[in-house]
């Protein structure tokens, strides 16, 4: 007993280290993905995608070549494969988010995102987290709603939508 005891400092710092470890190569990998987006970007087109990363993160990304106030999501998904998980949301280094709203008897997810500082053009939104159903196996999509009611990008000068396109994700499990 005294020499797991006397080991147990040993112990933490190595778990720790582990941890560290893990949440830097996730952060790099982000990092790499936004990069990839906004790159593609069109000079006329407003864009929010949806990336998952293992195991259970999904990143909204923002690709605009306008600076934007904010955005008001709306996301659909299959209530029977995943729950997202609305505590886990946060906001990207230029945005900053309340609280999420779901409603798991229509399978929708509500948030809106809001520049920090000045409006800003391209970066992550926001992550959040999802967790997959018991049981549940095969693919599965998470998609914006663009109704009239659904998905908006504010831009900085009109106020006015210029939400051009969406991506969506699917997922297997």
């Amino acid at each position: 007993m005294k020499k797991i005891i006397k080991k147990l400092p040993l112990f933490l710092g190595i778990g720790v280290l582990v941890v560290s470890i893990m949440v830097s190569a996730a952060s790099v990998g982000q990092k790499k993905s936004v990069a990839r987006t906004v790159s593609q970007a069109s000079e006329e087109q407003v864009k929010l995608s949806l990336i998952f990363t293992d195991p259970d993160i999904i990143s909204v990304i923002l690709s605009s070549p306008k600076p934007v106030l904010g955005a008001d999501v709306v996301l659909s998904y299959d209530k029977s494969a995943v729950t997202i998980l609305p505590s886990t949301l946060t906001g990207g280094s230029l945005f900053t988010v309340g609280s999420g709203l779901t409603d798991e008897e229509k399978g929708v997810f509500k948030f809106s995102a809001a520049a920090k500082d000045q409006p800003a053009s391209s970066g992550i939104l926001t992550t959040f987290r999802i967790q997959k159903k018991e049981g549940f196996t095969g693919d599965t999509t998470i998609d914006f709603d663009e109704s009239d009611q659904g998905t908006t990008v504010l831009e900085k000068d009109s106020f006015q939508n210029i939400l051009s396109t969406t991506e969506g994700i699917t997922i297997s499990f």
